[in-house]
């Protein structure tokens, strides 16, 4: 079977619960600069806490989320409706959703597979997986899924519980969001909201290293009408076609990784069989990584039982060198990424034009991101026109629109971007047009540093031409061969933490005699402008 990676968003938010902007303006957001996504509404929190004593602490939250709880209810009908009118198979492909909260049992996302599914609860989550099996089996839903996120937080705190956590209806977990990453408690972006530090209990290592067997993903939490936020977080899903079904079935066999923003290319294979399968495999173990990255490559690892079994580091930086004769007789491909906002200045306009000459203009990555906006905000308005929008591309050129608002702090960029591929001699020139200012860079002034240019004097907007990426260096192609375990140091912690311990959900193994070793292997991409991607495990038994 030949799969197709498609780029989405299975949890963002909007106005239909708590959260900021219109359904509507939502998923033409989601059409600029994904394939799939889900607009997720606030339904449900069994546990939802209250302090007498300390009313003013929690009182407003408890407000706004009750609210918004009512909010979803009152317009289910017709956000069902509206979903599924925006499903287009093929182009575009939407899901149904919503969110149940839980401090015992973590944060889920429900998605359901078709055009209707009911808001069902539940005190536990023993209950919510009740209710939407149910519903299945009935007939009113054509299925479902319960998918936890922001996982890292401690346990008890809408983090993830391992303890009471079953791969029934959830294939994998979002590790990576606007709340941070929850790959390991070493792992690039910690927790840092009102929230609460990430615990290392809670974190995807500790689960694998427990013997779950859960996929890995990424996906926004934005609350402002914008899926696919770029740097929020992102899955990519293999499937044979961009429908519901097909994706479906790439979400139940785990055929997902998660990434920050960039469409890092990660395929990884051992003995042929995808990311996210459970294979035998007792004897020798062919593995292959290929990684097609947007920046230069900062390393590539690949992870055998949570520790690294081999390192491969990118390639050094770019040399700041002049291009040589030789090589400004043929054509270069590169990777040109244009980026602007900065200034003191609010809700400026920009009009672009990017037109190259003597070559190509291979593609267009758009890397828009909403504002940081993740609860509601009083007197915040999210206009219902686009805030950036590509209005045209071809071969030789592109244009677009955008407006930026200042960085909301010294450390937080508000900055938007896009990424251009070109194909052109080194002598040639790519001439931006930015607000009624020319900017012209040959191909070969870009491989030797990135070009600023500030508008209208200190303190004013200003664009960034960063330096050009030959993507040459972008790529990774390996392959190693490596053997089984004995035992597993997984199956070893795995049977440990089951021992004398049961869950309603998770009850005691029985050992029956020595099991089979089971490896599990997966790789991370991180690249050199803070970018990163995670593969799905697999399992390999010995």
């Amino acid at each position: 079977m030949s799969y197709t990676w498609y780029w989405g968003d299975l949890h963002s938010h909007c106005g239909i619960s708590y959260g900021h902007g219109t359904l509507a303006r939502a998923l033409a957001v989601a059409r600029q600069q994904l394939d799939f996504c889900a607009v997720t509404g606030h339904a449900f929190w069994p546990d939802l806490p209250d302090e007498p004593d300390d009313p003013a602490r929690l009182g407003p939250i408890r407000e706004y989320h009750e609210a918004g709880f009512a909010r979803l209810r009152e317009g289910w009908d017709g956000i069902q409706r509206q979903v599924a009118a925006a499903n287009e198979p093929g182009r575009f492909t939407t899901f149904l959703s919503y969110e149940w909260h839980s401090n015992a049992d973590g944060d889920h996302h429900v998605l359901y597979c078709g055009d209707h599914g009911p808001l069902l609860g539940g005190d536990r989550i023993w209950d919510l997986k009740a209710a939407l099996n149910g519903a299945t089996q009935r007939g009113d839903a054509t299925g479902a899924l319960a998918i936890p996120h922001h996982v890292g937080y401690p346990a008890g705190s809408r983090g993830v519980n391992w303890d009471t956590f079953t791969k029934e209806l959830s294939p994998f977990v979002e590790i990576y969001s606007m709340h941070g990453c929850a790959e390991s408690d070493e792992a690039p972006y910690p927790y840092l909201r009102r929230m609460g530090p990430r615990d290392g209990r809670s974190t995807a290592a500790w689960g694998l290293r427990q013997g779950h067997r859960v996929g890995l993903v990424g996906s926004t939490d934005h609350h402002a009408a914008y899926p696919g936020s770029h740097g929020y977080g992102r899955l990519a899903a293999a499937a044979g076609a961009l429908t519901r079904e097909a994706l479906w079935d790439a979400f139940l066999a785990r055929r997902v990784y998660a990434a920050t923003g960039d469409r890092i290319a990660l395929d990884f294979r051992l003995n042929g069989a995808w990311m996210g399968e459970e294979i035998d495999a007792p004897g020798s173990r062919e593995i292959q990584v290929t990684v097609g990255a947007r920046d230069e490559i900062a390393f590539v690892e690949l992870l055998k039982n949570e520790h690294v079994l081999r390192h491969w580091p990118g390639p050094l930086p770019v040399a700041a060198a002049p291009v040589t004769a030789a090589q400004r007789e043929g054509s270069l491909r590169a990777l040109v990424r244009i980026e602007w906002g900065w200034g003191s200045t609010p809700d400026v306009a920009w009009e672009f034009r990017l037109s190259i000459g003597d070559g190509c203009l291979l593609g267009v990555e758009p890397c828009f991101s909403g504002r940081p906006v993740s609860a509601p905000v009083e007197h915040y308005v999210e206009h219902e026109t686009l805030s950036h929008e590509v209005l045209d591309q071809s071969g030789t050129a592109c244009v677009w629109l955008s407006r930026t608002d200042p960085s909301p702090t010294e450390r937080h960029s508000a900055n938007q971007a896009l990424l251009v591929e070109v194909e052109l001699p080194p002598d040639a020139p790519l001439t931006l047009e930015v607000n009624g200012q020319r900017f012209v860079h040959t191909l070969a002034e870009l491989l030797e540093a990135s070009r600023a240019h500030v508008l209208r004097g200190w303190r004013s907007e200003a664009v960034l031409l960063h330096r050009a990426i030959p993507t040459a260096v972008c790529r990774l192609d390996e392959t190693l061969v490596d053997g089984p375990s004995q035992t597993s140091q997984l199956d070893q912690l795995s049977q440990s933490s089951q021992r004398g311990r049961s869950s309603p959900m998770r009850p005691h193994r029985a050992q029956a005699g020595p099991a089979l070793a089971v490896d599990c292997y997966r790789v991370r991409v991180a690249q050199r402008n803070g970018q990163w991607a995670w593969s799905s495990p697999i399992w390999a038994r010995g």
